[in-house]
């Protein structure tokens, strides 16, 4: 086992820096890069960070292997404004992340029952005209509980949800912890959500 991040302290700290002097706090959720780069859902630091296995150019700077770097909250709880940079606006509790094969980041908010997305590069999103770095909303209306089978994904998210996994291109799987609160699947593409 190798240690990719923290350094045991738990607060906030490190950003730009080397991940392995960084400080977490209740690192939840974890998602693989293709480049062996990972993200985590710094939940209590009220962050999304990523730390990218080689140098790239996304989300709107250029982010150096091996270092951490948020790319979405601002460390206060509070609404996520869509359409805003990433990093200029608060995420209430991320407990789940995945990664597309574009290096777009899905983030799933505890507190506000909501799922966004920060595309790594900018010009459209499944159609929709976005930009880098820049938070949107995928799913959720804000409330909690089972709601929109077969509809639009505004569909709420269970605050026991804690596992987000990327299918295939389009289609995102969210699995509630609690037993019989059963698993989402939102096709991205077609708007559509159901559950089972």
């Amino acid at each position: 086992m190798v240690r990719v991040a923290g350094n045991g302290s738990v607060n906030f700290g490190g950003d730009g820096g080397l991940a392995s002097m960084s400080d977490l706090s209740t690192p939840i959720g974890l998602a693989g890069l293709s480049d062996g780069g990972v993200v985590i859902a710094d939940t209590d630091n009220n962050r999304v960070r990523m730390i990218p296995g080689t140098t790239l150019h996304a989300y709107g700077r250029t982010l150096e292997a091996h270092h951490i770097y948020t790319i979405l909250g601002d460390g206060s709880i509070g609404p996520t404004i869509a359409g805003s940079l990433g990093t200029r606006t608060s995420i209430g509790e991320p407990v789940a992340v995945a990664v597309d094969a574009l290096n777009d980041i899905f983030a799933l908010s505890r507190l506000s029952n909501q799922l966004f997305v920060i595309p790594a590069n900018g010009e459209s999103f499944l159609g929709r005209p976005v930009q880098a770095g820049h938070v949107y909303l995928v799913a959720g209306d804000g409330s909690s509980g089972f709601s929109g089978d077969g509809g639009r994904p505004r569909w709420r998210v269970s605050r026991t949800s804690r596992r987000l996994r990327l299918i295939r291109m389009g289609s995102l799987s969210l699995t509630a912890g609690t037993a019989g609160s059963g698993t989402w699947h939102c096709n991205l593409a077609s708007n559509l959500a159901r559950r089972g």
